[in-house]
């Protein structure tokens, strides 16, 4: 590394080996590597010659968690200092395959708020078009009872 970037780029041995580690592993990319013994000295490639990582999949999870961030970004469209939103949001729409994305949510302060915990769950049940049982209990009633809610907007 220091041969193309120089000096003060070097990492440890123990560095490579924990992100090659992780490479392998789910977390990371899942890469089939094949480790060729040369003597002492031991190359590292990909079992498959026509592996990527560029190829590999989006998750769901991953999906989610874009359709978030981009619907977050759209709050910010039209304010003056971020003209680049109208600009990204159509090519990560195209990029992602999606026509439409459907705006779910809205951000106020409130000091006292209580249960963002519950956020993803909701957002996804929104996003996904899928109906909630919660259990409610009024202050009126002794025993709480089984609600059944379609969520449409978080505010």
């Amino acid at each position: 590394m220091e041969d193309f970037n120089g000096s003060g780029s070097k990492i440890e041995k123990r560095q490579l080996f924990d992100d090659i580690k992780f490479m392998e592993s789910e977390a990371g990319w899942s890469i089939p590597l094949a480790r060729v013994k040369d003597g002492k000295k031991v190359h590292y490639r990909y079992n498959e010659d026509n592996f990527s990582i560029k190829n590999q999949k989006i998750s769901d999870e991953e999906l989610d968690a874009i359709n978030a961030a981009l619907m977050v970004l759209l709050r910010f469209r039209g304010l003056p200092q971020f003209e680049w939103v109208n600009e990204l949001v159509p090519k990560l729409q195209s990029l992602f395959q999606q026509d439409e994305t459907i705006e779910a949510i809205s951000f106020d302060q409130n000091e006292f708020l209580v249960g963002l915990d519950y956020l993803p769950m909701l957002y996804k049940s929104i996003i996904k078009e899928t109906a909630l049982a919660i259990e409610y209990q009024s202050f009126k009633e002794i025993e709480p009872k089984l609600v059944k809610i379609h969520p449409y907007y978080l505010k």
